[in-house]
């Protein structure tokens, strides 16, 4: 989505008059009506094949250098015309890198991320299965996963960033409690654990600060 490529007609860097606050102000190429005090008429004219254009990640990038501005005045980013919704796909995917915490991992890792991570657990679960479950386990097992299939229903079935960061919240702790009791079995079992832990405690900080952005 990041590749997406807007039309654009020109950004002002400093603008004070389309919102509050010093903003990012974006102008869009291309508007099908004609209204007869049009603020930019210039901008109206649809080009097929447009050559000012640029990626989601260029403009987020772009945005990012004058952000402590942004933050400061009260200021933000504003999507103008042009007609802006003529470019759905690009006001989507912009709005929603924009909300993303600088310190979030690209999101085409997290598959990778994960693939490893129950690669780890997989291997873990292993070494305790030879030697014997406990109940205390079986128990720490199920709770963690249970909450960790439970993350994705939250967050992006129902698009809850209080109920994905809960969730996130709870599949930390049982992973804790999984931890040590995994422990107490087989310390080389709990060490495959230590990865999945740490990257947990990512996952609920990037959660709770989205959460906090999305207000």
């Amino acid at each position: 989505m990041k590749s997406i490529k807007a039309s654009i007609h020109s950004i002002q860097t400093m603008g004070t008059l389309d919102g509050p606050g010093i903003r990012y102000v974006l102008f869009l190429q291309g508007c099908p009506f004609r209204c007869l005090f049009c603020h930019n008429p210039d901008s109206q004219k649809i080009i097929s094949n447009p050559t000012n254009t640029k990626s989601v990640d260029e403009l987020v990038k772009d945005v990012l250098k004058y952000k402590s501005f942004y933050d400061n005045s009260g200021g933000g980013v504003t999507v103008s015309g042009g007609e802006p919704l003529l470019q759905i796909p690009f006001l989507i995917s912009f709005f929603k890198e924009l909300n993303i915490p600088t310190f979030s991992i690209p999101q085409n890792l997290f598959g990778i991320a994960w693939t490893i991570l129950y690669i780890l657990i997989s291997i873990s679960i292993y070494i305790v299965s030879e030697i014997g479950f406990t109940k205390e386990y079986k128990k720490d097992l199920l709770y963690n996963y249970i909450f960790n299939q439970l993350y994705t229903i939250v967050f992006f079935c129902f698009r809850s960033t209080l109920g994905g960061f809960i969730v996130c919240l709870l599949t930390l702790l049982t992973s804790l409690f999984l931890y040590y009791e995994t422990k107490e079995i087989s310390k080389k079992a709990s060490n495959f654990l230590i990865p999945y832990v740490i990257f947990l405690t990512y996952a609920t900080i990037l959660s709770i600060t989205i959460y906090f952005i999305n207000l």
